[in-house]
């Protein structure tokens, strides 16, 4: 399903924000530098977390959790507005949002010992995006569509989102 790589993108948007290419508030660049330093930080094997690795579903298909969710919401079309029936294009902000939620995992031993707490394998269990005011940023659908993917893939019983 992917051809793309996501989670370059998203690295690449996160150096390009903390180098000041991209002008960001204060958060946002905490937030990159943040996902910069965890990158450097949880390499080999022997951390607990890993980013965008290559997982196998209960079928037996390889997939990336970042690349494979961002790609997913790339087939989706606009609903409303000029753009109506085309694919969305996600801009680099968004990508970033999304690879750094879903594309950190636990390792099999840290998602076993997780599993017997029922607390499953992503490392983010909450989030936080504030989005400005009459940006065009398609928040609502965006958002709607995390919601759709949260609720198909979440594995537990009773998964549920907050507003």
């Amino acid at each position: 399903m992917v051809a793309k790589n996501y989670a370059a993108d998203a690295k690449r948007y996160a150096e390009q924000v903390v180098g000041g290419e991209i002008l960001s508030c204060r958060w946002v660049q905490l937030a990159c530098q943040r996902q910069l330093n965890d990158l450097a930080r949880f390499k080999g094997k022997g951390s607990p977390y890993r980013f965008n690795p290559k997982l196998v579903d209960r079928d037996g298909r390889s997939f990336y959790p970042a690349d494979n969710l961002c790609a997913f919401i790339e087939r989706l079309p606009h609903v409303k507005g000029p753009l109506a029936g085309e694919s969305i294009t996600l801009e680099p902000w968004q990508i970033f949002i999304l690879s750094t939620v879903f594309g950190w995992v636990k390792s099999r031993r840290q998602a076993a010992i997780s599993a017997l707490v029922h607390r499953g394998a992503a490392r983010q269990r909450q989030i936080n995006a504030v989005l400005g005011r009459g940006a065009v940023h398609a928040g609502c659908r965006r958002r709607g569509r995390c919601r759709g993917v949260l609720l198909g893939y979440d594995p537990r019983s009773g998964a549920h989102r907050l507003r």
